[in-house]
């Protein structure tokens, strides 16, 4: 079971990220929580679309943003960013937000680790724009700002690919079925 999201570790095109996800699916190289890039169309694989998750904008609390009553745009100009890896599917929804902005962001730090980007975010080092499932705690105990950019819906949608077989493997079908349980907690 691969987590689907974004290239694996470095810049990658579709066709191979998904070479990627197709070998290490197919010979059982991967472990929970592996992550890769895009659309999976192997006949080999199984994908299964499981959560779209909204990015937004976070600061420290303190931070001059924190004190607007709405972020557009021109507002991140000059700011520090402390973002996802570049290639990763994340990265290109937050890239694509810059160039339709025409934006430069000063990219202060780069990652693969949303905790990173969180602990960086409370250091001060930069700003970030993370799902806010991920931040969700810290901003209910204030410890974050987060805030949508107006007039722009970012959104990263997130999936699982298994090898295709005559039959679920029960382990994976637990983990499906758990998971539909509680989707509707978690959008």
């Amino acid at each position: 079971l691969v987590v689907v999201d974004h290239a694996e570790r470095a810049e990658r095109t579709d066709e191979q990220a998904r070479y990627v996800v197709a070998t290490h699916v197919l010979h059982d190289r991967t472990t929970a929580g592996d992550e890769c890039s895009g659309a999976v169309d192997e006949s080999d694989l199984v994908t299964v679309p499981v959560l779209r998750e909204e990015l937004l904008l976070v600061t420290p609390p303190t931070h001059p943003l924190a004190k607007k009553r709405r972020i557009v745009p021109q507002d991140l100009a000059g700011e520090p960013f402390v973002l996802f890896e570049p290639g990763s599917a994340t990265r290109r929804v937050i890239d694509s937000f810059f160039i339709t902005e025409k934006i430069e962001p000063t990219i202060v730090m780069d990652t693969e680790n949303v905790e990173i980007i969180k602990a960086m975010v409370k250091t001060g080092l930069g700003i970030g724009i993370v799902p806010y499932q991920a931040i969700a705690r810290e901003v209910r105990a204030r410890q974050f700002f987060c805030a949508r950019i107006d007039g722009h819906a970012l959104v990263r949608e997130t999936g699982w690919a298994y090898a295709r077989a005559n039959r679920v493997p029960r382990m994976i079908h637990e983990l499906l079925t758990g998971f539909e349980e509680i989707r509707g907690r978690l959008q």
